[in-house]
């Protein structure tokens, strides 16, 4: 019996490799805003140290010097965190780009696999009929073979 062929696999085998392409620069993209979250949490948690300290230094009552050096590092801090805010922005939206790039490769894909799977079907059906004739034509011959011998 002949082993299925679909002409079409070297496009579905080729439309698959972009797909698993974008899906590792998706993946890439997701590592890089996971680190630049932990970079904004880390600020975070810097800035409310720094507000603690503040705190316990005003209760101290140290010198002014100290408490304005608290206050430009404490914009500082907000300042970074902006800039790290719009990044993570910025990644995420090109995150979406990549994710929107990998629905219409996978629409792609999924329509060759869809192509092949009709076809495969058709080709069974066939399959199944040429079967069931040969059964059918040794049965007749059979039957054909069986009456001779009664005749005889």
């Amino acid at each position: 019996m002949k082993r299925f062929h679909f002409s079409l696999e070297t496009l579905l085998t080729l439309r698959q490799r972009v797909e698993d392409a974008i899906k590792e620069e998706l993946a890439h993209k997701n590592k890089e805003i996971a680190l630049a979250q932990d970079a904004l949490r880390c600020l975070h948690d810097e800035l409310k140290q720094l507000q603690v300290s503040e705190k316990n230094a005003r209760q101290k009552a140290l010198s002014v010097g100290l408490l304005l050096q608290g206050v430009a590092y404490r914009h500082s801090l907000k300042a970074q965190m902006l800039f790290s805010a719009r990044r993570i922005d910025d990644l995420s939206a090109e995150s979406e780009q990549i994710r929107m790039r990998l629905v219409k490769a996978r629409q792609k894909t999924r329509a060759v696999e869809l192509l092949k799977e009709h076809r495969q079907g058709a080709w069974k059906k066939e399959q199944g009929r040429f079967a069931q004739r040969f059964m059918d034509e040794v049965a007749q011959q059979g039957f054909i073979r069986g009456q001779a011998r009664a005749q005889a």
